[in-house]
């Protein structure tokens, strides 16, 4: 996901298919352009465009899943506040429904804020997912020295019951 003519490179994603016997997950890690966290999508600021042109890529890629039928999901920084009204989110789901599994919630990282660690789920992943099981992992008494050392994100997280392939 990486913009060659960024003055400075970000880094990219990570494609993985995940394996449970006959049950297939893919997912795509991503780590998205800062600085555009709600801004429409014409805002001509240094950020929104590289991240416009990265949702283009996200969208290909959701849509070649779509094509294919394989559970997927989109997870990662997505360095934007997005929710089910965002035009980001829009243009992503115009095709292929997602489901946007931090929508309505705020993150208790931090001190709490909205979410821009995000994570999505496509095509039968969207079943597999356990209601009621977002966790967000924080750091408690961490000092502000502490702080400094730690990361500005918190790991958030999902249960999903895959399929019982026994049956199959």
């Amino acid at each position: 996901m990486s913009d060659p003519a960024a003055p400075h490179h970000l880094r990219g994603g990570l494609d993985v298919t995940l394996h449970d016997g006959a049950t297939t997950l893919r997912l795509l890690v991503v780590h998205l352009k800062t600085g555009c966290w709600d801004n429409p999508p014409g805002d001509r600021g240094h950020s929104c465009p590289i991240l416009r042109r990265q949702i283009a890529v996200l969208d290909d890629w959701i849509l070649q899943r779509q094509d294919e039928g394989v559970p997927f999901a989109l997870l990662g920084d997505f360095n934007r506040r997005l929710t089910v009204n965002d035009p980001f989110w829009r243009e992503m789901t115009a095709e292929a429904p997602l489901d946007l599994v931090t929508s309505g919630y705020a993150t208790p990282c931090w001190g709490g804020s909205y979410f821009i660690d995000h994570l999505l789920l496509g095509n039968a992943a969207r079943a597999w997912r356990i209601p009621d099981s977002l966790r967000v992992m924080i750091y408690r008494d961490a000092s502000s020295e502490d702080r400094a050392h730690l990361s500005d994100h918190c790991p958030v997280s999902i249960r999903l019951a895959l399929p019982d392939t026994a049956k199959k």
